[in-house]
């Protein structure tokens, strides 16, 4: 059951990814990173508890704050300049 999230999760990593290469718009780029590193961390979480790991939990922890303060930073900078 888990494999199988896990399956569909990467499909949706991996179509988040192409709308960010795709999109013409920056803040649609900045929002599909976005959602990629939400179901990049829900990936990880799903491994975690396939395998019972709390070490993974920790790496998703950290990775979730990093993708917000990306996300916060990138905002920041298209108000500002305008493109990425």
């Amino acid at each position: 059951m888990i494999s199988s999230l896990v399956f569909v999760n990467t499909v949706f990593v991996g179509l988040m990814l192409l709308l960010v290469y795709l999109s013409s718009s920056p803040w649609a780029k900045v929002l599909s990173s976005r959602l990629a590193g939400t179901f990049l961390v829900t990936g990880i979480v799903l491994h975690a508890i396939n395998r019972e790991s709390s070490g993974s939990l920790d790496v998703a922890l950290a990775f979730s704050i990093l993708a917000f303060v990306d996300v916060q930073f990138l905002s920041v900078f298209l108000r500002k300049k305008g493109e990425l």
